[in-house]
């Protein structure tokens, strides 16, 4: 099994193994979103196998900038939706295992949507994981970086082995600044 973590940057989420039916697709931002003639709002991808919507602890239930109405109505008709707040009812929730992840490996690295998707994905022990459509390059995601390496580092010690595409900066070590 390979488990590919599709984010919403610009060009390389277009990259991803969509037609590889090997990859199990994870997607996660409401920036996949664009609106359709009819009103409708539809991923720009062609295909995912589960969605994730990690930012909302309190719920899809609560309005916010982060949950407007018609991403929340097209979450709940998806089939695999990743949330955090285990009251979600609706047909496709899947409750995130935050507690028990957090348990497994330390509170202290689940700094992203991509790095809470990849301790999920460690445990699910892929031959294989990788990012598209995700880029920590710039400072405001800085805070976001130790999460993804620490993640990157536990895959590899268990023999994942780890794909992002030619030029990311992903894979890059921090610099000696210090």
């Amino acid at each position: 099994m390979r488990i590919a973590l599709v984010g919403a940057d610009l060009p390389t989420k277009q990259l991803a193994p969509y037609a590889d039916g090997d990859w199990t697709i994870w997607a996660c931002s409401m920036r996949h979103l664009t609106g359709k003639p009819d009103g409708s709002i539809a991923p720009d991808i062609p295909r995912w196998d589960a969605w994730f919507e990690l930012h909302l602890p309190m719920g899809l239930h609560v309005p916010s900038k982060t949950a407007p109405p018609d991403y929340v109505a097209w979450l709940r008709t998806q089939p695999a939706v990743y949330v955090r707040d285990a009251a979600e009812n609706f047909s496709g929730a899947i409750h995130y295992p935050e507690i028990a992840l957090k348990a497994l490996f330390g509170p202290y690295f689940f700094t992203s949507s991509i790095a809470c998707m990849m301790a999920l994905a460690i445990i699910h022990k892929p031959v294989e994981i990788g990012v598209w459509g995700v880029s920590m390059a710039s400072a405001d995601y800085r805070v976001q970086v130790p999460g993804f390496h620490y993640f990157t580092q536990r895959a590899t010690e268990q023999g994942i082995k780890i794909t992002v595409p030619s030029g990311s900066t992903l894979l890059d070590t921090p610099k000696d600044d210090w």
